[in-house]
């Protein structure tokens, strides 16, 4: 998939407008569910603001280290390269969720359901 558009310098890709409408989808989804548990929908919108970071957080990781064999040659390049990596990002939104829940003694299970 190639540039949807762009904005001066600014590319927007089709794959990043792709995973924002479902990080979009899956807050929503999450919302609806805890709506219909009886749980505190206000906690999903806490959660999305901590999950969506360490995702995005742990998708960059798990690429670097995917792909260690070219970053550890110039490892500046970590900073201004692209590249994002799912497992990374269900891992690192999973932690997220667990941080939370625990420090908020709420049913980690529950809340990664």
């Amino acid at each position: 998939m190639g540039i949807a558009f762009s904005i001066g310098d600014l590319q927007v890709h089709w794959y990043g407008i792709l995973i924002m409408l479902g990080v979009v989808a899956a807050i929503n989804t999450a919302w609806l569910e805890a709506r219909r548990r009886g749980e505190d929908t206000d906690r999903v919108l806490t959660l999305a603001l901590i999950v969506v970071p360490a995702g995005v957080i742990g998708a960059r990781l798990y690429h670097v280290i995917d792909k260690w064999e070219t970053y550890s040659q110039d490892p500046i390049t970590i900073l201004g390269a692209q590249g994002l990596g799912i497992f990374g990002a269900v891992i690192g939104g999973a932690l997220g969720i667990i941080i939370y829940t625990r420090l908020r003694h709420l049913s980690t299970w529950r809340w990664l359901d």
